[in-house]
């Protein structure tokens, strides 16, 4: 048991359909038994070694395992990866009226989206609970909230093990005050309140067994966040907030060896749209996390002032990250009644309900809860299309109209810092275009990225998908376009906007600073709803432009009433 540690075994998806059986459950844990005996040479052994077995949506399984028998496993033809399941960090008012939500508005994004009514929220974090006898206490891991109305709720919780002491755990992690008004959830009273002929209640989480007690505390995190993302995906939520990612920059190369990745990428194919925090390691470069391209990343910025506190900033990859940012400091937030306000263990007396906080575990579940009052608003839109329209409309300019300042060193701030801006949930509802993506649209883009077609099948619920080849990783229909090595020859990237407004004509501009840039057509005509035109962008530096440095600029679709905005980002390679 000393030499072995937490190893996540991921096999791509099952081939079973979205709503399995409890026969397919079975069938599936059972194969993660006998691929795993295979190595261990017993069954029973695997069934030792296995801590979850992944068998609704994601197809693997966590086990404990010596680095040889990780390594013999990875040989396996059926396994698309092998890699130590990581320890991921928690990223842990009037914000909502600063977003301009007012509770008593008439015509706000609240009012359109109904209050986000009938969504359910997947919220994975750490949260408040009661403290059991012996020390090793379960920690939440995932919420799940559907709204009946304004006034009634009903809420129940799944627990996944995370293995921490309460005390040092500190805060609760999740702005649960904000969390509530942002989806409209009544007040804890609901909780006991009949609905739907069953009473919802806490359930008591104190007197489970310690399953892994035995092994290291800190080294199971990944497995259990896949765990709590595979449940959600299960329970068929529409949107999981993730407050949480891992203390390293996740590489294109390394999107399937990321728990956050792997359980996006499920959960994008179901249709369910996951937002994460980008984490608060900043303010260097390169020190997001959760990067990939169907992960919705969100950093953290004040209110009131230039909202221009970033604690995170962005990443030199093939897209722009952070994707936008929201309100994520000063934030009121439930808190652990067992830490204490300044969390020193010197402070023993000071024990409160509520904190003021700041992460971009703040900033993540605002995101969230508009993403929820757009998928009320237009339930059959795509998360490609939410994320689009909340990024299309997002703000450069803070409140004082002012380009948004960097809080570390009042430097104007960038697109690494703010992604497309600052969320706008009154124009998000309603952005004009959208750039949508689907299933078929991120596996070329992995095959543009180098992934073997094998792998990408298996992520396909292992039906054949054959890469054409013509696909670059540019091409990808993302809402912001990214260039980090141009060199000498023009580079055409190219595009395609869906019409989710009435008929009109948008016109294009675009501008970078020391590049020629060109889009063409650069007018599209709508007719109808759901109408889709395909554009190009063709971009090459000019003589002058310097080498080696990041240039910003931006295009921007027009037609009088929309502006659907897209950050650019060029870099000339040396």
């Amino acid at each position: 048991m000393e030499n072995k540690k937490c190893y996540i075994v991921y096999l791509g998806a099952h081939s079973h359909g979205p709503s399995p059986t409890s026969l397919d459950l079975q069938i599936a844990t059972h194969s993660h038994y006998n691929l795993l005996a295979s190595i261990l040479a017993s069954e029973e052994k695997a069934k030792e070694a296995i801590i979850y077995s992944y068998n609704r949506h994601i197809n693997g399984f966590a086990a404990l395992l010596e680095e040889e028998e990780a390594a013999d496993i990875a040989k396996n033809p059926k396994v698309v990866s092998v890699f130590l399941s990581k320890k991921h960090q928690l990223h842990t008012t009037r914000s909502w009226e600063f977003l301009g939500l007012h509770r008593n508005g008439k015509n706000s994004a609240w009012q359109k989206g109904r209050f986000g009514e009938n969504i359910i929220i997947a919220n994975i974090d750490t949260d408040i609970f009661r403290l059991c006898s012996y020390r090793k206490s379960a920690v939440e891991m995932i919420l799940r909230v559907r709204l009946v109305s304004l006034l009634r709720c009903a809420v129940t919780r799944l627990y996944f093990y995370l293995f921490d002491d309460v005390a040092s755990l500190g805060r609760c992690g999740v702005p649960m005050s904000m969390f509530h008004e942002t989806i409209r959830v009544a007040d804890k009273s609901c909780l006991d309140r009949p609905h739907g002929g069953r009473q919802m209640s806490l359930p008591e989480i104190c007197c489970r067994d310690d399953p892994l007690s035995k092994i290291d505390p800190a080294s199971c995190y990944g497995a259990d966040v896949l765990a709590a993302i595979d449940q959600a995906i299960d329970d068929g939520v529409d949107i999981i907030s993730l407050s949480a990612g891992g203390s390293y920059v996740v590489t294109p190369e390394g999107i399937f060896t990321d728990e956050v990745s792997i359980g996006a990428f499920h959960a994008i194919a179901r249709n369910i749209l996951l937002v994460a925090s980008a984490g608060n390691d900043g303010p260097d470069l390169g020190t997001v996390v959760n990067v990939a391209p169907w992960v919705f990343t969100i950093a953290a910025s004040t209110i009131d002032r230039e909202f221009s506190s970033t604690l995170t900033i962005g990443n030199n990859n093939q897209q722009i990250e952070p994707d936008v940012t929201a309100p994520g400091v000063s934030i009121l937030s439930a808190y652990s009644p067992f830490a204490t306000a300044s969390n020193l263990p010197t402070d023993t007396r000071r024990r409160f309900q509520f904190n003021v906080l700041q992460g971009t575990s703040m900033s993540c579940p605002h995101v969230s809860g508009i993403a929820g009052l757009l998928k009320t608003r237009h339930p059959n839109w795509s998360p490609a299309a939410i994320k689009s329209a909340i990024m299309t409309t997002a703000n450069t300019l803070d409140n004082t109209n002012r380009p948004i300042k960097d809080a570390f060193d009042k430097t104007l701030a960038t697109p690494f810092a703010y992604g497309s801006g600052h969320v706008q949930p009154d124009l998000a509802i309603d952005p004009g275009l959208v750039y949508d993506i689907g299933l078929t649209d991120y596996l070329n883009f992995l095959c543009a990225s180098g992934y073997n077609q094998q792998l990408i099948s298996g992520l396909n619920f292992n039906r054949t998908f054959t890469c054409s080849g013509s696909h670059k990783v540019t091409d990808l229909n993302y809402p912001s376009i990214t260039l980090p090595n141009l060199g000498s020859k023009a580079v055409t990237i190219t595009r395609t906007v869906t019409n989710v407004g009435p008929p009109s004509t948008y016109t294009a501009t675009a501008q970078v600073v020391g590049y020629n840039i060109t889009v063409v057509p650069n007018s599209l005509s709508f007719k109808k709803i759901d109408e889709k035109k395909t554009f190009q962008v063709i971009v090459q530096a000019n003589s002058v432009t310097k080498r080696g440095s990041y240039q910003f600029g931006e295009l921007r679709w027009t037609n009088g009433k929309y502006i659907v905005k897209s950050p650019i980002t060029i870099r000339r390679k040396y």
